[in-house]
């Protein structure tokens, strides 16, 4: 791996420490600026925001400081949910890439290994065939981002809305590699699925998870192959269920802010027949509720609850998201809250 130190250094340097990555600068029903770093609002530290993580690799750069446990429990407490991206005022920087370029250089060290939990990625399995034949198959993937009752759930909804698809299992997109910053052990992952992929003659891969999304549409290079998220594939099949509830849709962060899929889940959702309301941190806005395997159960905890309390005070009955880990998550921080608001990931309502 090589990193191109000046331009990094280059791009860090546009960061004007105004610290509007540290709050929703966008709301304007919000009386007051609302928090939207789960680690900030944990550690209430300069460090554990975005701000502060571009000073500590514009320093580990230039070889003022190295690494230590503290910096390592900074750069691996970020939940690359993108909202410091989202609020930063500067065109065409990402403070991302303060996270993003130590994470690399604490695998070429050899030291991420001591901070960075990896996830089960264990494949799933699941005997979900509908089309033996197709060229279009529903990437499974592993423990770390579903399970099988999940992507049995989901593809059942494909079935009944008429989709052909065969099931790609066995493998993991690679995505818990990326986020730790092993860019090489991921290229390889990359380049045995792209070639298996090819291989399977497929033209079309769905994936189930808004994790597995982002990182097949946008990391992978799938020459002549078309990702899509299922609920794509189910817009306008959806029918009515349920009539005079109150729901409210949590944007998960890998679909909302890094795809711009906001309005489908919301239409499907409305389909389905709740009545939708939304939350004061909403869409672009929306808090990460941390639900990733390999991120710090106690700042999960702290951004889930607050989403919970958003909830309530949209007045919704149901709090419905996208994905496995994060509807887990979130119905954990009610259970813990004693909140009466019921948690649904949106493919067990289909």
């Amino acid at each position: 791996m090589t990193i191109e130190k000046e331009k990094v250094l280059k791009d860090l340097g546009l960061c004007a420490r105004c610290r509007q990555c540290r709050m929703v600068c966008e709301v304007p029903i919000a009386t007051t600026m609302l928090p939207i770093c789960p680690s900030g609002e944990f550690y209430k530290f300069d460090t554990y925001f975005a701000s502060g993580r571009v000073t500590l690799a514009k320093k580990i750069l230039l070889g003022k400081i190295d690494f230590d446990e503290s910096i390592l429990r900074a750069v691996y407490s970020c939940a690359l949910c993108g909202s410091c991206k989202q609020q930063c005022p500067i065109l065409n920087f990402d403070p991302m890439e303060a996270t993003t370029v130590m994470r690399e250089l604490a695998v070429e060290k050899g030291l991420a290994d001591s901070i960075y939990p990896m996830p089960d990625t264990t494949p799933i399995e699941c005997d979900c065939a509908a089309c033996a034949d197709s060229d279009t198959a529903l990437f499974v993937g592993s423990q770390a981002q579903s399970d099988a009752e999940t992507v049995k759930a989901i593809a059942t909804a494909l079935k009944k809305a008429s989709v052909c698809f065969k099931p790609f299992a066995g493998a993991d997109a690679g995505e818990y590699l990326l986020r730790k910053g092993d860019i090489k052990a991921f290229s390889a992952i990359k380049e045995s699925n792209t070639a298996a992929f090819k291989a399977a003659g497929i033209k079309k891969l769905i994936a189930h998870d808004p994790m597995t999304y982002k990182v097949l549409k946008q990391d992978y290079v799938l020459d002549g192959i078309e990702v899509v998220f299922y609920l794509e594939l189910l817009a306008g099949k959806v029918e009515a269920k349920v009539s005079g509830v109150k729901a409210t849709y949590h944007d998960p962060s890998y679909l909302g802010r890094y795809l711009g899929v906001y309005d489908l889940p919301r239409a499907i959702i409305t389909a389905l027949g709740y009545e939708l309301v939304e939350m004061v941190r909403t869409k672009e806005n929306a808090m990460s509720s941390g639900a990733f395997p390999d991120y710090i159960p106690a700042v999960a905890d702290l951004a889930s609850k607050t989403i919970i309390g958003d909830a309530e005070q949209a007045g919704a009955q149901v709090l419905i998201t996208v994905g496995r880990n994060a509807a887990v998550q979130l119905q954990k921080a009610a259970q813990q809250l004693g909140s009466a608001i019921v948690v649904k990931d949106l493919a067990t309502l289909l």
